[in-house]
């Protein structure tokens, strides 16, 4: 059964370009590729392993379905709800593969390399994009570098920074907490080489990391690393010295960036953010105020995913509430929040339970860090956001799958104790 779900697995992701750029001329493929799962309800009477999270998904879909009854044009909100979907499949399609604790190191390790190869491509993508401080800071070499333009449908002018950095919080807990793990974890010769190679990695994304949340000048995500750096230290269970080594990772990240802000030869006008923070809050409290108007008058079904900014007092520049909690109620109504909060309350729950029964010492790390990155990235959506359906929104999901396999092998091995009593 495990090369079943691998193969699904393995499709999905195949026509992974199919939802994250879709369009009406094949939008008839999306319900086939869900059919697939099919096979596996022919040979084990289920499509997906179960989940404590199933209802809240459940009632989130039809949030999602149901809105797209309300909507005049359809092809708008389709690229918000195919994201959606593909997202809440790639997270019933990991669970069904990480079956064991071997698959789920190797999808900890994934993760985290998919995480430092978005924050790499998206802070050289910022370079090259030659904008703003970017073009300052490129310096000769990056700036002999062709301009990208990949002629992405969502993404023409380039990644947003206060996006990349949404994201990056994710990552960041994760390779704190990974390196501080594998700075421990060393028994004999083999393990120590082994060992070090992982700390080494993890020490480099951690610091690579920390710099491009330096570099985006994301304020939020600045809070929102902060919330995530506490509870990693809180809920780590590591002595003293663990509190230490994150803090010196954090005073290298800085060290480093501001010594190469210096060399760049940037001012400290250069260095000021572009928009002023008064002029910012008062934004984000209008965009708040509206949100909470459309709320008041479609409280059951939303106005629709991808409908916030088209609003004419908004714009399709805003793209959202800039509060993730605001902005869900809005285009679902008050159900896709609650069925929202309910798949977050469950992640915290099973992070809270893995971190504080499993013995297994590489879960325990992963899930705090894990974690911490899902606290920090909902820190950050109180003031920015990264709307559920974005593009980017997939490593959500994907960082939801990882926690939801953790605690179902606890669960597992738990009653096979109990069943050998």
């Amino acid at each position: 059964m495990f090369w079943l779900d691998a193969v699904l697995l393995f499709l999905l992701a195949l026509f992974a370009p199919l939802f994250f750029f879709p369009s009406m001329d094949y939008a008839w493929l999306f319900p086939v590729i869900p059919l697939v799962w099919m096979v596996r309800w022919f040979l084990r009477r289920e499509l997906f392993e179960r989940s404590m999270i199933d209802w809240a998904i459940g009632l989130l879909v039809a949030q999602v379905f149901t809105s797209c009854l309300v909507v005049s044009d359809i092809a708008v909100s389709l690229p918000k709800v195919a994201g959606v979907v593909f997202g809440i499949l790639f997270f019933f399609g990991m669970i069904n593969v990480l079956q064991s604790r071997k698959l789920m190191k190797l999808g900890v390790f994934g993760f985290a390399g998919a995480g430092l190869l978005l924050t790499v491509v998206g802070v050289l993508w910022m370079f090259t994009t030659r904008k703003g401080i970017y073009k300052r800071l490129a310096g000769d070499v990056i700036e002999k570098l062709p301009k990208i333009n990949l002629r992405l449908p969502g993404a023409e002018a380039g990644i947003n920074p206060n996006a990349l950095a949404g994201v990056v919080v994710l990552f960041v807990p994760l390779f704190l907490a990974m390196t501080a793990y594998f700075l421990k974890k060393q028994k004999n010769v083999r393990s120590f080489l082994a060992g070090f190679a992982a700390f080494l990695a993890f020490f480099v994304g951690s610091i690579i990391a920390c710099g491009v949340l330096f570099l985006t000048r994301s304020v939020g995500s600045w809070f929102a690393f902060a919330g995530g750096l506490g509870a990693l230290i809180f809920w780590g269970r590591w002595k003293k010295w663990g509190g230490v080594v994150i803090l010196i990772l954090m005073a290298l990240a800085i060290l480093f960036n501001v010594y190469f802000l210096k060399s760049s030869g940037a001012s400290t006008v250069d260095l000021k953010i572009e928009l002023d923070k008064k002029r910012a809050i008062a934004i984000r409290f209008h965009l708040w105020q509206e949100g909470l108007e459309v709320i008041g008058k479609h409280p059951l079904t939303g106005i629709g995913m991808n409908q916030f900014r088209q609003l004419p007092e908004i714009g399709y520049e805003m793209a959202h509430a800039h509060n993730h909690l605001i902005h869900t109620a809005a285009e679902l109504g008050i159900p896709g929040l609650v069925a929202y909060l309910a798949i977050l309350m469950g992640a915290g729950f099973m992070c809270w339970e893995v971190a504080r029964k499993n013995q297994d010492t590489f879960m325990r790390a992963a899930v705090v860090g894990l974690g911490a990155g899902q606290l920090a990235h909902f820190i950050f959506g109180m003031g920015d956001s990264i709307p559920l359906g974005a593009k980017p929104g997939i490593f959500f999901w994907v960082s939801l799958a990882l926690i939801t396999a953790m605690f179902h092998t606890m669960k597992r091995e738990e009653l096979a104790a109990r069943e050998l009593e």
